[in-house]
């Protein structure tokens, strides 16, 4: 739908017949699969506009994430914060393990790829974290400008009174290389009692 309204679009419903587990890494293969080719693009641009290397502490950043993730389902489960952040987990390992079956060889991405094509609105606070850079040191006009290079973006939600239904809008600010945009609808028919 690219030409017809200037965005992509996906609508996907999982069945609630199938655990959620199953349902949450399938609706990823599913997106995978349909997205190869915004993906590859997208991961291309962003890192054609990217100025700096990845420092190997935010690779081990999302590392450690990822198994903390899958220890505390382990462990703690009935707990819906991690239940539900365990299935969405799910759902990015399903997305790119799907991505780098159906792409071309040349084309696949390794873990750490999508983990920073997908954080990339949390990316410049992490690379901060790591950052060697004295930021007390810093003179208004320094700061000013990174904060300007690093922030992206404003939103806005408004829930109806009655909490029937919210509205959103988003605001992008950043260039055009990573304007490759997918309107994404979920429904994620989850039996898990939230």
């Amino acid at each position: 739908s690219m030409n017809d309204i200037g965005t992509n679009t996906l609508s996907l419903t999982t069945n609630s017949l199938y655990s959620d587990e199953i349902q949450a890494e399938a609706a990823g293969r599913i997106e995978g699969s349909l997205t190869v080719n915004e993906i590859y693009l997208y991961s291309k641009n962003y890192y054609a506009n990217r100025d700096e290397k990845l420092d190997p502490k935010v690779e081990e950043f999302f590392n450690d994430q990822e198994k903390y993730i899958i220890e505390m389902y382990n462990t703690k489960k009935e707990d819906p914060h991690v239940y539900i952040t365990y299935l969405m987990y799910l759902q990015l390992k399903g997305m790119r393990e799907q991505y780098n079956l159906d792409c071309k060889k040349e084309q696949q991405l390794k873990d750490i790829d999508f983990h920073v094509i997908t954080a990339a609105g949390d990316l410049a606070d992490i690379e901060d974290k790591y950052s060697k850079d004295d930021f007390t040191k810093y003179s208004e006009e320094q700061l000013r400008a990174h904060f300007l290079k690093k922030t992206h973006c404003s939103a806005l939600f408004k829930v109806k009174k009655d909490f029937t239904d919210f509205y959103m809008g988003h605001n992008s600010w950043d260039d055009y290389t990573i304007a490759l945009r997918i309107l994404k609808e979920y429904n994620l028919n989850f039996n898990y009692p939230l």
